[in-house]
């Protein structure tokens, strides 16, 4: 176990909602010992949401959710699992002198990067991949990943997560001496929440527009062609911190119904018939959906970005990595 004090309360500090639906995998499966308490950071409206949601659902035993604001996180000590390790608070705040087992949970390709970083010879400081740190911010961020690394060596570090981690960093981590524990959305199948209905071609948005590294007419542009190329109506699920100006922008015709909910799409598209046909932009769930749609007869269809989608925002090296990614899964 990597709580070994089944007596005391769990703490799993959240800010996104794969990372919250990660914490009660991990909890449901034993990762975080016998009392949990996800707490999630206040003010972020899809967070709230879904624990609104929440509350209606049975959780994993002995576990709650719960509001907490940045000011108060610190209050009780440092959390034992979190999603973001490359979070300069939590680097500032304790990673850097923690002494007790830590659980990583899932953040997307975050999540790829953080291993990467751990497991290759001359990796670099714990800092998000299209980041351009300051010299201190470099130093808080090398001293973390030392700080994760003894960690490991003392088998007190677990990274738990969906996503298909290469062999080699896989066999890298657990050299070090850390747990790699990998889910499968068994908890979230369990609730089989109705929440898309008539939907045979679904597209999922993408926070590249949003984040300004490609452009928004290619980007819309990608949808519409999808629309097009369909008989019925495209059910099109925009990114959680996508703008009101793009999504309309996206969905301009009455071929496109805009759905919004409170569930990562891992969970919510487990509703979808067999025979639906998802269509993802290399990202995060372009991963995480080939674990949780597995064995349910959706087709996941990865589409690749165009040379001329870019703009000057994205780095050499994002770009070669969105390329990697790309790809149709089935």
């Amino acid at each position: 176990m990597p709580v070994p004090d089944t007596a005391a309360t769990t703490r799993a500090w959240v800010e996104s909602p794969l990372q919250m639906v990660s914490a009660l995998e991990a909890s449901a499966a034993g990762e975080l010992g016998d009392t949990v308490e996800v707490i999630y950071r206040a003010g972020i409206p899809s967070l709230a949401e879904l624990a609104a949601r929440l509350g209606t659902v049975a959780l994993p035993a002995g576990t709650s959710v719960t509001a907490w604001d940045t000011r108060n996180l610190w209050l009780r000590g440092y959390p034992e699992a979190f999603g973001d390790a490359f979070s300069g608070a939590l680097q500032a705040r304790g990673t850097v002198a923690r002494r007790r087992p830590l659980v990583v949970l899932d953040d997307g390709l975050a999540t790829l990067h953080l291993l990467d970083l751990l497991t290759a010879p001359a990796g670099g400081p714990l800092v998000r991949a299209r980041a351009r740190p300051g010299s201190l911010r470099r130093a808080l961020a090398g001293a973390a990943r030392t700080r994760l690394l003894h960690l490991a060596r003392e088998g007190h570090l677990t990274v738990f997560t969906a996503l298909p981690v290469r062999d080699q960093v896989a066999d890298a981590f657990t050299e070090l001496g850390g747990r790699l524990v990998r889910h499968s959305f068994a908890w979230s199948a369990s609730l089989r929440e109705p929440e898309l209905h008539g939907a045979d071609i679904v597209v999922v948005g993408s926070a590249m527009a949003t984040d300004g590294l490609i452009r928004t007419d290619a980007y819309a542009r990608w949808v519409h062609a999808i629309a097009d190329e369909g008989d019925g109506e495209v059910v099109y699920i925009p990114h959680r911190r996508e703008s009101p100006a793009i999504t309309a922008t996206v969905a301009d015709r009455p071929s496109i119904r805009v759905e919004r909910g409170p569930w990562p799409v891992e969970v919510s598209l487990r509703c979808l018939p067999a025979g639906t046909v998802v269509h993802c932009l290399p990202s995060t769930p372009l991963l995480t959906l080939r674990t949780a749609l597995a064995d349910l007869g959706i087709r996941l269809a990865g589409s690749a970005v165009p040379d001329d989608w870019w703009t000057p925002n994205a780095s050499a090296r994002f770009r070669s990595g969105v390329v990697a990614l790309g790809g149709t899964a089935t």
